[in-house]
């Protein structure tokens, strides 16, 4: 095989693998997304409770989510925190760095972090 056509095929195997790299990155920040949606839906019904009892509930209600595909992203076991003034959902996304995602309940406002 000659030069040119060994330089043909790498370049055909790194395009190749950029392209798959490209597309599961791709999906993968949909996943996220999804699991960001998830929380959001999640906090408002965690708000209603607060406001209506005072307090945030100790531990999350499986019918928040009944009927709903739970993402793949979100551990319904561990996703809930409560705190002194609501509560955080997180979530863990495997292929970042900074790993947790938190939604705070009070200001809405997510943050991640290294570390679950």
């Amino acid at each position: 095989m000659d030069r040119m056509a060994v330089r043909s095929i790498v370049l055909a195997t790194v395009l190749a693998l950029a392209l798959v790299a490209a597309l599961a990155f791709t999906f993968h920040h949909f996943r996220v997304i999804e699991a960001k949606r998830f929380c959001e839906r999640i906090v408002t019904q965690v708000e209603a409770t607060r406001k209506r009892d005072g307090y945030a509930p100790e531990k999350p209600d499986p019918s928040w989510w009944a009927g709903r595909q739970v993402p793949a992203l979100v551990r319904t076991q561990d996703f809930y925190l409560r705190t002194s003034t609501g509560c955080l959902l997180r979530f863990r996304d495997p292929l970042a760095f900074d790993d947790v995602w938190t939604l705070d309940s009070r200001s809405t406002n997510w943050s991640n972090y290294d570390g679950y």
